[in-house]
């Protein structure tokens, strides 16, 4: 106990270290920390003072100004802070204490990290003693293989927290009401992994973006495998995460990333220093291919959106004044992103408007005789919206839910049978051509002599 007193009581002077010492011992704080993060007494439950002063260790680490350039201490960071995770309680010993955003940022700030060049101390170690270099997609113990760069393994870790809380709950190692209490950790969650998919590198991006859709469309079902994503059936909590995750992931506009206060402040410079690195073109394209997958989601879960509350998956007459809301604020952004877009990347956004306009017009504006009804309360919001700026793709998309009715071909006029022309006319007999005299004689000749009537003299 007195020992560790002691080591709890150095730590904590070690997390107030002056800015320029603290970077520069970095790493071997890192290694330290990975030595001593397996002693229970410094992480029970009971002792929260030890918690909370080596996960601020490490999330200050993990935030480092240019921290970039140090992969190997990143990587080190990492294999502390999934070391500790392993253990089923530990996860779960964080939430109750509160450090769960601290968690989400910490994880955020490695995801966000370039790929590693060179291994961690902790696996050069165990590379010359004979110890394990293979990769483990699942996590990332100290052991893991240097090719697995440190940014796909904190997102995996990352990806998998409310899965892992779910079946913790579930095996009754919580106290009791665990099992829902994830919801209230499932929009902060998806949030980080669109910062993540925001400011990643390419390949840790199209996995947090991989992640993002799966947690959106999960639903339940019976016999999921282990560790699978749970559902949320909250259409709130739903709508919630849409507008501060997905729809952010479009515009960059993440207000405030987690957690508030100092850790928000480092994790914003952090993401700022990914953001300057991009390109205005790679910028481009991560914002139309985002605009993609909040109108694959939106569109999957579209009767989701519009069911009745408590209806058993009935849906409404009437769109519910939610979906009215968000459909407002998707088309709104898609439009304004379309107006500043490249050439290359316009079509790109005029096609994932017309087909979520189609489909809400077609889900929620017909009448009772299954006709669209153009000037529908919520198609009247659309058109407001979009006519300004896309006035042929309003032309385009009526063109498609009423489609103009084909030309009509002109009606013959009734005829009755009629009398050959021989009958009205008469019939002029063929003209014939005077014989000639040598042919009369000719006749006359073949006709033999000519008998004189009767009573005339010859």
């Amino acid at each position: 106990d007195d020992l560790a007193a002691s080591l709890l009581h150095l730590l904590q002077l070690v997390a107030q270290l002056p800015g320029r010492h603290f970077h520069q011992h970095a790493e071997r704080i890192a290694c330290a920390l990975w030595l001593l993060i397996d002693q229970s007494h410094l992480t029970n439950p009971a002792n929260t003072s030890g918690l909370k002063t080596i996960l601020a260790i490490l999330h200050r680490i993990a935030t480092l100004p240019h921290g970039r350039e140090r992969p190997s201490m990143l990587s080190t960071t990492y294999d502390c802070l999934s070391q500790w995770l392993e253990a089923q309680p530990s996860l779960w010993m964080l939430v109750e204490a509160g450090q769960y955003p601290i968690l989400l940022s910490t994880l955020i700030a490695l995801a966000i990290a370039p790929p590693a060049t060179t291994p961690s101390p902790q696996q050069q170690t165990l590379a010359a003693s004979g110890g394990s270099e293979t990769s483990d997609a699942s996590g990332g113990g100290a052991g893991k293989a240097g090719q697995a760069n440190t940014g796909s393994r904190a997102l995996q870790s990352l990806g998998s927290l409310l899965p892992r809380l779910v079946s913790t709950a579930d095996s009754g190692m919580t106290q009791p009401g665990s099992r829902r209490r994830w919801e209230d950790l499932w929009v902060p969650t998806v949030k980080s992994l669109a910062v993540v998919a925001a400011f990643a590198p390419k390949p840790t991006r199209s996995m947090a973006l991989q992640l993002l859709q799966k947690l959106f469309l999960v639903q339940e079902s019976g016999g999921e495998a282990e560790l699978e994503c749970p559902a949320i059936d909250d259409r709130g909590l739903w709508k919630q995460g849409l507008s501060e995750a997905l729809v952010p992931l479009i515009t960059y506009s993440f207000t405030p990333l987690m957690p508030s206060g100092d850790g928000g402040r480092a994790l914003n410079a952090v993401a700022t220093e990914a953001y300057t690195a991009m390109g205005n073109e790679e910028l481009c394209q991560r914002k139309a291919s985002a605009a993609g997958l909040l109108c694959r989601i939106v569109l999957t879960r579209m009767d989701f959106l519009l069911a009745t509350a408590g209806g058993g998956g009935e849906l409404r007459t009437t769109p519910p004044q939610d979906f009215i809301e968000v459909t407002q604020v998707i088309v709104t952004v898609l439009v304004e992103q379309a107006q500043v877009a490249p050439a290359l990347l316009l079509d790109s956004y005029l096609e994932n408007l017309k087909n979520l306009i189609l489909v809400v017009a077609t889900s929620t504006s017909m009448d009772q005789d299954g006709r669209i009804d153009p000037s529908s309360p919520l198609l009247n919001i659309v058109w407001g919206i979009l006519t300004p700026a896309f006035p042929t793709l309003r032309a385009e998309i009526m063109s498609i839910l009423l489609p103009p009715a084909p030309p009509q071909e002109p009606t013959p006029e009734p005829t009755g049978p009629t009398a050959p022309e021989s009958s009205t006319e008469a019939q002029v007999p063929p003209e014939t051509s005077e014989p000639t005299a040598s042919e009369a004689a000719a006749n006359e000749g073949e006709k033999g002599p000519q008998q004189a009537p009767h009573g005339v003299p010859p």
